[in-house]
């Protein structure tokens, strides 16, 4: 029992009230940086992989792609894609000085290389179709035509 009635003195948390605030910031901080470095690892995945490589290289040559986009065609930040075992897909966007495309690409692993199936450039513009920078392959068929009477 304290004599005179003086208050008991207040405890460490009293003292420092900051401690709580500071902790969950710290602690919301680390969530934004792992969140960040998944994101950029993720970009830094597809960004490398070869398929990507060849069709924004096809892309930069294609004449049709330079004349609606212009010179130079740079890649934004927004990417989105899935590759698996031995196939893949991703779609990404460029622009120009005169405007902006989405460039979608397909891609397969024959044995250790990927290579591009198809590269298709949509313009932001009017363009009624989109610029077919690389063909996908024609499917072939083992049926043969049915004969009309």
């Amino acid at each position: 029992m304290i004599r005179g009635g003086a208050a008991p003195p207040p405890g460490w948390l009293s003292r420092n009230k900051w401690f709580l605030p500071v902790v969950a910031l710290a602690l919301m901080g680390l969530c934004i940086v792992g969140m960040v470095a998944g994101l950029l690892d993720i970009f830094g995945t597809l960004r490398s992989w070869p398929v990507y490589e060849r069709a924004l290289e096809a892309a930069r040559a294609d004449p049709r792609v330079t004349d609606a986009l212009g010179e130079p065609v740079t890649v934004g930040w927004i990417f989105s894609g899935e590759i698996e075992a031995d196939t893949g897909s991703m779609v990404f966007n460029v622009s120009g000085p005169k405007g902006g495309a989405t460039v979608a690409v397909t891609g397969v692993r024959n044995d250790a290389t990927w290579e591009p199936l198809s590269v298709e450039v949509y313009p932001h513009d009017d363009t009624p179709a989109p610029i077919m920078v690389i063909e996908p392959p024609e499917v072939e068929t083992d049926a043969a035509p049915a004969e009309t009477p």
